[in-house]
This record gives C-alpha cells, structure tokens and sequence, in this order.
C-alpha cells in the first residue's frame, strides 16, 4: 500500500506485548506496509518526534509506564492529525466509550481477525489521503 507520497504507508504499533507487536508487524508487511514497532508510549513518543512520516499509530491501551490513553494525549497535542487506532484486550466499545470525540479513528480488540484488521488500516488511510487532498484542493 502506498501513500499519495508514493511511498509505503508508515504504521508505527504501540505494544508491550513482544510476541503480538511482532506478529502484527510481520502480518502488516506482508501488505507491503513499512512498520516501526515501539514496546511502550515513551519510546513510541520518542520514535514520533524522530520520525514525521507516521501515516497511522496501532497504540495498545494497556502498558507500563505512560498508558495508551496518556500517549494518545500526548500524540494529540503534537500532531493532532495523526490517525490512531486504539488496541485492546478488553471491550472495545467500553474504551472507546472513554476516548474523547475525534481522539482516535477506531478502538479494536486484539483478538479481531486479521483480514478485519487490514481492511480497517486501510480504510482509515484511505481517509487520511482523501482528507489530506480536500485540505490542498482549498488552498
């Protein structure tokens, strides 16, 4: 998949969780998607500021140290544009329920199929692309 850049679509997964981080990241390769992979919010903050070609953050809700929902604020206040997509193990609905109005595009659970996953991703970088296309067509 590629950005409008013509480069790969950048997805940066959040997760303390080495073995599920690891497989997301192969599966999500395999669909020609570039992924950066950070095991906590300090170090996914750290690779954001390094790195502003992240076209979307898979950013667990549940981790040692800064939370997801503390991450997500932090990523908020510095690129507010920046698609998220919440992971969890526990209801989605009930953490979404909890996330403020336009914080994140989706919250899913873990345990979704994976073909959901990627049809999801791309549906969400669809949006960015076409939202960043309206924005340039206004000025």
């Amino acid at each position: 998949m590629q950005s409008e850049q013509d480069r790969p679509y950048k997805i940066l997964i959040v997760d303390d969780g080495k073995d599920f981080r690891e497989a997301l990241s192969d599966f999500l390769t395999l669909f020609g998607y570039q992924v950066q992979e950070a095991s906590d919010g300090r170090k996914a903050l750290e690779l954001l500021r390094k790195d502003r070609n992240v076209d979307l953050v898979l950013l667990d809700v549940h981790m040692p140290g800064l939370s997801g929902m503390e991450v997500l604020a932090k990523i908020k206040q510095t690129t507010p544009q920046l698609s998220v997509i919440l992971l969890t193990g526990d209801s989605a609905q009930d953490i979404a329920a909890s996330v403020p109005k336009g914080y994140t595009q989706d919250c899913i659970e873990k345990t979704m199929d994976p073909d959901k996953i990627s049809r999801l991703i791309e549906k969400v970088l669809n949006k960015s692309e076409d939202a960043l296309t309206a924005a340039i067509n206004l000025n």
